[in-house]
């Protein structure tokens, strides 16, 4: 029988055609970056009756053998050698979007860098919005105005926004997982009595967040939007210490509730998660968020949060927040980095995201893999977006990937440092911002109305239209 079973398998294969779709006898040795091709590519299609057949087949017994091969052959062999084997022709060519500042830029930013933490070695409060400005949500001057004035406190501030989210996910499905009630009402209590001695760590001191379930949060699983309950796959143990980013968050007194929901492995533009059946469009429950950082952008257009962490590496923190009526912010390349985000048990211990950036090859696949993503902010208004990079942003010294990225290509210190400036000192100077009039004109009426009857509202804005040819595929596809 297992003779007859090893001959009758690839013939049924061969016999159905799914043999091409499944690469079925296909050797991977190397990656054959000149036969990349993306602009056009031959698939088979199938549907009715040759679709139910090869499914039909494909699944039974007889065919378990062939599936075997085809798996291991496609998959596994490569993996295998690509773990074991040293070899950058495997890799495709990457081009890090780095920009080397003149040497006055760097040396300025470094001033107004140092000029900004000694202000705020006397005084961490600052304001970038006037007082009493009109806003839609509570912002995070507004609750570091409140705690300083004694009209409001973390705690109390805390307990609703955990009860909220308990009420309000009945609706949107846009929280994973909150974190124990006493682990989060020791932090607000903490904050509290900062705030009571006159001694508030930052303006995030007492203020709520959330992250999105790809950033390690020690003591959750780092689930990505994988199906929690699934037997398939890796398994994947709570995360042991809190990435980068969440740690320095927490050193300056902010309060993490917990972390938010999000399309799965972060594949979906729509932001849906089938397993969760959401999240849900705070505005609309029958329109999607968009994503992938579908959860928090959620959690922040419901007044849950002031502010939230999300991953972006093609629009997912962008998406979501213009889809929810927010603000999301891919930083520049660089200017903020994370620890690697998967937890599982099956990993390399590279992948257990207790290893930072700082320690991938420069030469290997995972810098190219993980630099693409940027980790940044979903907040309510740009002055918030600007107090939480305050904080999560990568200042030089730090001895992280871009810092070396900065110090071999450009012989420069590191990473330019962080600051404010355009907040602190406002600039007269017109700002040119660029937009590329086909896409925009290819969205639908009311929202090319409403895009440039805000953008031309932005006092002291310029605008520079400009054209991107090798996008006229992409419109074609909306």
């Amino acid at each position: 029988m297992p003779s007859f079973r090893l001959l009758i398998s690839p013939l049924l294969l061969l016999v159905t055609r799914p043999a091409k779709v499944l690469g079925f006898g296909v050797v991977c040795d190397e990656l054959e970056t000149a036969r990349f091709n993306m602009r056009e590519g031959q698939h088979i299609r199938y549907s009715g009756v040759t679709l139910k057949m090869s499914a039909f087949l494909l699944g039974r017994w007889f065919s378990a053998p062939a599936r075997a091969d085809t798996i291991y052959k496609f998959g596994g062999r490569c993996l295998e050698r690509w773990g074991t084997e040293v070899n950058s022709s495997r890799y495709p060519p990457l081009d890090r979007p780095l920009r080397r500042l003149s040497e006055k830029a760097h040396s300025e930013a470094l001033r107004y860098n140092k000029e900004e933490e000694a202000s705020l070695q006397n005084n961490v409060t600052r304001y970038f919005g006037p007082r009493g400005k009109k806003r839609i949500y509570t912002s995070i001057e507004d609750l570091h105005r409140a705690f300083r004035e004694g009209s409001a406190d973390p705690v109390t501030v805390a307990e609703g926004a955990m009860e909220a989210a308990v009420r309000l996910n009945r609706v949107v499905n846009a929280v994973e997982e909150l974190l124990p009630r006493k682990e989060v009402l020791a932090m607000a209590e903490a904050s509290k009595a900062r705030f009571a001695a006159g001694q508030p760590l930052s303006m995030l001191d007492g203020v709520t967040f959330m992250v999105k379930n790809d950033i390690n949060v020690k003591g959750i699983r780092t689930m990505a939007g994988r199906r929690t309950d699934s037997k398939v796959g890796w398994t994947v143990h709570p995360a042991e210490q809190h990435d980068r980013v969440v740690a320095r968050l927490l050193s300056q007194g902010a309060i993490l509730i917990g972390v938010g929901t999000q399309s799965e492995l972060g594949l979906s533009a729509t932001g849906f998660n089938e397993w969760k059946k959401g999240p849900l469009n705070p505005h609309n429950p029958k329109c999607f968020t968009g994503g992938s950082s579908s959860g928090i952008a959620v959690a922040v257009a419901m007044g849950l949060v002031p502010f939230a962490i999300g991953t972006d590496a093609n629009g997912c923190n962008r998406s979501p927040a213009a889809l929810t009526g927010v603000v999301g912010m891919a930083p520049t390349y660089g200017r903020s980095s994370s620890d690697v985000v998967l937890n599982d048990e099956e990993q390399p211990k590279l992948l257990s995201g207790s290893v930072s950036f700082s320690a991938v090859p420069l030469d290997g696949p995972l810098a190219e893999i993980f630099t693409n993503v940027h980790l940044g902010p979903i907040t309510a208004n740009a002055e918030d977006a600007a107090h939480v990079m305050a904080v999560i942003a990568e200042n030089g010294g730090e001895d992280s990937l871009y810092d070396s990225l900065y110090k071999n290509e450009f012989n420069q210190t590191g990473v330019p440092r962080m600051h404010l400036r355009a907040f602190t000192h406002p600039s007269k100077t017109p700002v040119t911002v660029g937009i590329y009039r086909a896409w925009v004109d290819s969205c639908s009426k009311s929202v090319i109305k409403a895009f440039y009857g805000t953008v031309e509202k932005m006092p002291g804005w310029k605008f520079k239209y400009f054209t991107m040819p090798q996008m006229a595929g992409q419109q074609k596809t909306q």
